[in-house]
Formats: C-alpha cells, sequence, structure tokens
C-alpha cells in the first residue's frame, strides 16, 4: 500500500516544489540585504512552505471528493473543508508565533505561493487562449 494516492492534487504539488524553493531563497535574500537574517527565517519559511503545501494539497483533495458528490452535499462539504483547513492554519500561526522559533512573517508568506504559482503557470500557457 503506498503512503500518498497519486492524484491531481498530489502531482500538481509536486510541480510545486522548485517554485517554493526559489521563492524561500528569494526572500531570505531579501532579509539578508535588509540585515535582518536570523534563524527564525530559514525555519520560518520552511514551516510556511510546508504547511502551505499541506493546506494546497488538502484543499485539491476536498475538490476531488467534492466534484463527485451532489451540489448541495459538495457545496456543504466544501463550506466544512475551508472550515477546518481555516482552523488548522489559524492554529499553526497562533503556536508558530508564540514558540519564538519561527519568524512570524516568513510562516504567513509561504501562504501565497499556490496563488502565484497557479497565475504564472496560467500565464506561462498563455491565459484563456
Amino acid at each position: 500500500m503506498k503512503f500518498f494516492k497519486r492524484n491531481i492534487a498530489t502531482d500538481e504539488l509536486l510541480g510545486f516544489i522548485w517554485w517554493y524553493i526559489a521563492f524561500d531563497l528569494v526572500v531570505m535574500l531579501g532579509f539578508f540585504l535588509s540585515g535582518k537574517m536570523a534563524l527564525s527565517v530559514p525555519l520560518g519559511l520552511i514551516g510556511g512552505s510546508l504547511f502551505s503545501a499541506l493546506n494546497f494539497h488538502l484543499l485539491g483533495m476536498a475538490v476531488e471528493k467534492a466534484v463527485k458528490k451532489e451540489s448541495p452535499k459538495a457545496n456543504s462539504f466544501m463550506k466544512r473543508s475551508y472550515f477546518l483547513r481555516y482552523m488548522l492554519m489559524a492554529i499553526v500561526l497562533f503556536a508558530g508565533a508564540k514558540s519564538g522559533f519561527f519568524n512570524i512573517i516568513c510562516l504567513i508568506i509561504p501562504l501565497i505561493y499556490p496563488r502565484i504559482i497557479v497565475t504564472f503557470k496560467y500565464i506561462r500557457k498563455g491565459g484563456n487562449k
């Protein structure tokens, strides 16, 4: 039995890995050039990137399940999924901020990576053509 079932969400996330690494390096360079580099910066970026990837994967799995359901059930399922993922996000961010090990800004920045990556990929493919 495989640990991860290969699906669209998993395949898409695997294609994001290099983007996450590149964005993390750019953010670290920015902190380094601003003189604000500390151990909490890479720890925050790694933690934020891992959580962002998990969050994206959970969203993808939820969407795959929702499209197999009837409309009212799918709508309710997706609302529950969003609520649970946002609660998990709040818990992770709160715990990360309270721990003192992570730069809170660096925990938050990777949460927007999937949106940027999807937008870049969309533009690269030529948009609505």
